[in-house]
């Protein structure tokens, strides 16, 4: 009820499995980071994964490893304005998704980064 929760499809930031972010990713999370900037609330970035493990042998060994390096990824991307806090949530949070939807569209919003305003805390974005 005190925060804001604007949530990025991970689907259209990132290369499939990867912390990668696509060009038109950075280029809106840059417009985002400028208007974050000016509000002087606290901000966090949440990754988020589906349950499902992770394919191959990649470069992350669980999905908490890739959500969290996906909130890094956005972090950074926004921190050309100031201190943000970062979390990888993996799948803990699948469950709360609603069970009326399909199985494919649980998995594609489970897969997202979360970006959240909270009221200012005193060491957020522009804080004093």
């Amino acid at each position: 009820a005190d925060k804001l929760v604007i949530s990025l499809p991970g689907d259209l930031l990132f290369v499939s499995g990867s912390s990668e972010m696509t060009q038109k990713a950075r280029q809106a999370l840059f417009v985002l980071g400028g208007v974050l900037r000016n509000i002087g609330n606290r901000v966090g970035v949440q990754g988020h994964t589906d349950p499902r493990p992770l394919s191959g042998r990649g470069v992350y060994a669980s999905n908490w490893e890739l959500s969290l390096a996906r909130a890094a990824a956005v972090a950074n991307e926004l921190k050309k304005t100031d201190y943000i806090n970062i979390y990888g949530f993996a799948a803990s949070r699948y469950d709360q998704l609603p069970e009326t939807v399909d199985e494919d569209t649980r998995f594609e919003m489970a897969r997202r980064v979360d970006i959240v305003i909270e009221p200012h805390g005193g060491s957020g974005i522009g804080g004093t």
